[in-house]
């Protein structure tokens, strides 16, 4: 198999020397931090603690740092991007988000919630300072659903429009449940984050705040809009199933871009076992 560019990556420079690349990251090979296809570190703004364990990021809270916990990458997107998580919550209720914000303090910038509050609701807002939550749009849409279910929660920042979605598993790609016209940021990289609010359903603040974590199948950016269901879902049709199979074989064979599921340039067996470990996965 020859060596291709994927079709969507930005190579534009930045002050800061990075590159927008679009990537995929499924944890199959048991680092978080070793560029395989990127490398995740803390936010500046945040504390807490992450790891992969058994082939899924573990995302949980550091006692000593506060309620917040928000890995990140350093892989800078100067045009907007689309951000996305497959992951479940665990010792809720919280947030448990995919955000789009600025390198030096990791706060000013956009954020796709999935809060477990109650029935479950999806939420956005903008960050310009510590602390500050700026709700855009309608602020935020119930979701009924129970805050144990594994869901997919995404961001996009595009062209002055910002926009939030949470689906499951298994469902058709999603409308945007909340949209808004802000044009405050352009740019940024890319981070998933994590809220304890503390023990009960109501949201309150009470308890520790300090056991949620975030169980995280994949996390995904890409400097074009994500409009397929998650990953493997070569077809958009919902699902991962036969269809995709037989779609990722005939883009394998082709050398076709669109077979290059690991994000990382080239396509090649690792892009044919990563597709095959999540195929298995969600079958």
């Amino acid at each position: 198999m020859q060596t291709l560019p994927r079709a969507a990556v930005l190579v534009a420079a930045c002050a800061s020397a990075s590159l927008a690349q679009d990537w995929l990251d499924d944890f199959q090979d048991g680092s978080a931090t070793d560029s395989s296809p990127v490398t995740w570190t803390l936010s500046p703004a945040f504390g807490g603690a992450f790891s992969v364990v058994d082939g899924d990021l573990i995302v949980s809270m550091d006692p000593t740092a506060g309620p917040i916990s928000s890995p990140r990458v350093a892989s800078y997107f100067p045009a907007g991007a689309s951000v996305r998580a497959r992951m479940r919550a665990v010792n809720g209720p919280g947030r448990f988000t995919v955000a789009f914000a600025d390198e030096a303090t990791g706060i000013k910038g956009y954020v796709a919630s999935f809060s477990t509050c109650g029935d479950g609701r999806v939420e956005l807002f903008r960050g310009d300072r510590l602390g500050a939550i700026i709700y855009l749009g309608a602020g935020n849409v119930q979701m009924g659903y129970t805050p144990d279910e594994e869901f997919i929660v995404q961001l996009d920042v595009f062209g002055g429009v910002v926009s939030a979605r949470v689906w499951r598993p298994g469902e058709p790609f999603p409308p945007a449940q909340l949209t808004a016209t802000d044009a405050t940021y352009a740019d940024g990289v890319p981070s998933i984050a994590i809220q304890d609010f503390g023990a009960g359903s109501a949201c309150g603040g009470a308890g520790d705040r300090t056991d949620a974590y975030a169980v995280v199948r994949f996390a995904q950016a890409s400097s074009t809009p994500l409009t397929h269901s998650g990953a493997g879902d070569l077809d958009a049709s919902g699902t991962t199933d036969t269809n995709d199979f037989f779609a990722f074989l005939a883009l394998y064979a082709a050398d076709d871009p669109n077979a290059d599921v690991t994000g990382d340039g080239s396509i090649n067996t690792n892009d044919f076992f990563s597709f095959l470990n999540r195929y298995a996965s969600d079958n």
